[in-house]
């Protein structure tokens, strides 16, 4: 029995790997920190810009923002070497510490944290390793609490991505897709993306989104929680990574480790990230995204659409955002 135990931990660290920094753990595992030094790419004249995001609890603390010159062909973790001090586990794909800030498996609860990296505000499939890194991508990587959500498949924190440079090299097309009565505010979220440098975008009414967009398509759903395809989402707001959902007409708000801590009525908006539940290829794709704005009434709804088409700068490093009284609220 007790064999059959340590068998099922072990199975269990190794599935919860994979889940968390994208990295697919290797049978014969170090377990322990180890550091790590990946071999440079010589610095040419076909060098590019990337990001390096590194924040903690869901986005709040902002530990680097730095924008670096490396080679074409630099993975993620090479790039994160130039700027940090990093440790790893799980034969060296694993990321364990940055800047000696290390994960934590034990302890109960309380003490469930790691670091969970994006590319361009999705979460990766794949580890630092194996992430190679183009002409101005943002990699994050957060350290956060994870027993509530171990996955958040997209954040808004990185707007105008991935809209803009997609995952991987792979940008789908953007579709803002609206309600009656929201096709000015869908048009000035357009407009912004369009400003920002984003080139394949569009809008129209909801009611004439077409399958093969819906399942491949960058969606922006502007609308009311009570239509068909928010009303889907809101139903599986756990399998998407929500930490705010749509009760009797109501915005509820979860914290990190998932407790409720507030209930938004009349005139409150929210703008959330998930990678596409209509994707045949599931909610881990890394390809395709679903943003929704809407709100508890017309009024949040245009108060969501509003901020993100002219306030997107106080989106950035959030996870999602409410939008209530002119102030926008970082969730969770």
């Amino acid at each position: 029995m007790k064999a059959s135990r340590w068998i099922l931990s072990i199975v269990s660290i190794m599935a919860l790997a994979l889940l968390l920094n994208g990295c697919s753990p290797e049978p014969a595992a170090v377990t322990e920190p180890v550091s790590v030094t990946t071999e440079p790419v010589p610095i040419t004249d076909d060098n590019i810009d990337v990001r390096v995001v590194v924040t903690r609890d869901f986005g709040r603390q902002v530990l680097l923002d730095a924008t670096i010159e490396v080679a074409p062909g630099c993975s993620s973790l090479a790039a994160l070497e130039q700027v940090t001090d990093v440790t790893t586990a799980y034969g060296g794909g694993f990321v364990d510490s940055i800047n000696g800030l290390r994960s934590q498996y034990s302890g109960g609860q309380a003490e469930q944290y790691d670091w969970l990296v994006y590319f361009n505000g999705i979460q990766s499939k794949t580890g630092a390793l194996d992430y190679t890194l183009r002409q101005d991508d943002v990699q994050r990587w957060d350290f956060r609490h994870w027993s509530f959500r171990i996955s958040v498949p997209a954040i808004v924190g990185d707007f105008p991505e991935p809209f803009l440079h997609g995952y991987a090299g792979r940008v789908k097309p953007t579709i803002i897709v609206y309600d009656g009565g929201f096709e000015q505010d869908a048009e000035a979220v357009e407009d912004a993306l369009l400003g920002l440098g984003v080139a394949d975008v569009s809008s129209q009414p909801i009611s004439e989104l077409g399958d093969d967009d819906k399942r491949n398509a960058n969606l922006i759903i502007i609308g009311y929680s009570g239509g068909e395809m928010l009303t889907e989402m809101n139903g599986v707001w756990n399998r998407l990574g929500f930490f705010a959902r749509f009760e009797d007409g109501m915005l509820d708000i979860y914290t990190g480790t998932g407790e409720k801590v507030g209930r938004y009525g009349p005139g409150t908006g929210i703008i959330q990230a998930t990678q596409s539940p209509w994707n045949p290829r599931g909610t881990a794709a890394c390809e395709n995204v679903v943003w929704m704005v809407s709100g508890t009434d017309a009024a949040g709804i245009e108060a969501a659409a509003q901020a993100l088409a002219t306030r997107s700068s106080e989106l950035q490093h959030a996870f999602a955002v409410v939008v209530t009284g002119g102030e926008i609220i970082r969730v969770p």
